[in-house]
């Protein structure tokens, strides 16, 4: 099969690069640390779910949430 990569694992890959430089020069501490691991398998979770189905609803519900919030 030839799947095609999708924006959360693409962060997913990213925060996981970042996390990876900073644990080795110890730039942040390990609670935000372990924070932006936890987001990283939270965007590959998100991203091998959407490349076998349909989150067309998910993001809609995003983005209406998103407007409620900063509706003034």
């Amino acid at each position: 099969m030839n799947y095609k990569t999708n924006k959360p694992l693409f962060i997913g890959t990213l925060l996981t690069a970042i996390y990876l430089f900073t644990n080795q020069f110890n730039v942040f501490p390990h609670s935000l640390r372990g924070f932006l691991f936890g987001l990283a398998i939270a965007a590959y979770g998100a991203g091998i779910y959407g490349m076998h189905h349909d989150i067309t609803k998910i993001k809609e519900w995003k983005k209406s949430l998103i407007k409620r919030m900063f509706k003034s």
